[in-house]
């Protein structure tokens, strides 16, 4: 399912302008779900070139994110990969989707698979998709409080008739979880005891003055 963005074996000239990455999240409290974006940016804008296919690692920390969940396309304009026929996809931890051993960007992570390859006519993938789209969120339950690292690697790419495109950038990110702890409200019985004080003190402070 994923043989037409794995054949690709020469060097690919990068496009200036393409940009993948994972959209950046503000932070969270430990216990809450987070939903992370993937998007690509620089294609023809309902011209050539379009994507046709990818493939590719997001990486993060399991002692923080875990259960991950990916849903296919752009939460506003649909599955930009499955425009007129349903796409061809796959997400998981390898050998899910492919055989080969993926490369770690950072310690203390682990990756999953996620990959799509359209079944649309080069035509309407070409006069349809936008300029800049979310290829997928992926979900997560977040486990506890500390910082992940968000990568993505073993990044591929086609287009529309299934020749090579190479990102310019692919930009990572990391999500902060917080341990959401309440700061304490002050005890009722210390507030009256302190205005109590503060208003003794300033009779004191008077009848030292007329007296």
């Amino acid at each position: 399912m994923t043989g037409l963005i794995l054949a690709f074996a020469v060097p690919l000239a990068a496009n200036a302008s393409l940009i993948l990455g994972v959209i950046p999240q503000g932070a969270v409290v430990a216990g809450q779900p987070v939903i992370l974006s993937v998007a690509l940016s620089g294609l023809g804008n309902q011209q050539p070139p379009s994507l046709g296919a990818y493939d590719l690692q997001f990486w993060y920390n399991p002692m923080i994110l875990g259960s991950p969940n990916v849903l296919f396309g752009d939460p506003v304009l649909g599955d930009q990969l499955a425009l007129t026929v349903p796409a061809i996809t796959c997400s998981g931890a390898v050998p899910a989707c492919s055989s080969s051993t993926p490369t770690q960007p950072g310690p203390n992570l682990t990756s999953i698979e996620v990959t799509e390859t359209s079944l649309d006519s080069p035509t309407a993938l070409d006069s349809t998709q936008p300029g800049g789209f979310t290829l997928f969120t992926i979900g997560f339950q977040t486990l506890q409080a500390g910082t992940s690292q968000l990568a993505l690697s073993d990044v591929l790419l086609s287009d529309s008739g299934g020749a090579p495109l190479t990102p310019n950038q692919i930009n990572g990110t990391s999500l902060t979880v917080t341990s959401g702890s309440a700061i304490p409200e002050p005890n009722a019985g210390l507030l009256a005891l302190s205005g109590m004080t503060v208003l003794l003190a300033w009779r004191r402070f008077r009848s030292k003055i007329t007296g």
